[in-house]
C-alpha cells in the first residue's frame, strides 16, 4: 500500500476551472472519488470514461462499480487502485472527524466552557 496524501487532490480540485468541474459537482459521497480521479487520471480523461460508462448501461456518475469499470479496461488498474486507496482514507479521516466533534460535544455537556 502506498502513503497517499489527500492535500494535492485537494488543492487541485479547488483551483482547477472549466466545463467539466460542474460535472464534479455531485452528491458529495460520489464526488470524492470521482474527484480523486479526475486529479489521477486528469479531467480529460475522467470526462471521456465517463461517456463512454454510458453506452454499457453504467452511471457516469458513480465511480465505484461504474466508470472505475470502464478506467480498467481503457486505461489499466493504477487509477482505480489510487482511487480505492485515498477513498480509503478519506472516510477514516471522515468518520475521525465525527468522533472528535461527538467527543467534544459530550465534553461540553458534561464540563460546560466558563465564559
Amino acid at each position: 500500500m502506498q502513503p497517499y496524501d489527500l492535500q494535492p487532490s485537494s488543492s487541485w480540485l479547488r483551483r482547477s476551472s472549466g466545463p467539466w468541474r460542474r460535472a464534479l459537482v455531485l452528491v458529495a459521497a460520489l464526488a470524492a472519488p470521482v474527484a480523486f480521479a479526475a486529479y489521477n487520471t486528469g479531467p480529460e480523461n475522467l470526462a471521456k470514461m465517463r461517456t463512454a460508462a454510458v453506452p454499457r448501461g453504467l452511471d457516469p456518475d458513480k465511480w465505484f462499480n461504474n466508470v472505475e469499470v470502464v478506467t480498467v479496461a481503457r486505461i489499466g488498474i493504477e487509477p482505480t487502485t489510487y482511487v480505492r486507496d485515498i477513498y480509503k482514507y478519506y472516510v477514516a479521516y471522515k468518520l475521525m472527524q465525527n468522533v472528535q466533534a461527538t467527543q467534544r460535544r459530550a465534553h461540553e455537556q458534561v464540563a460546560p466552557v466558563a465564559k
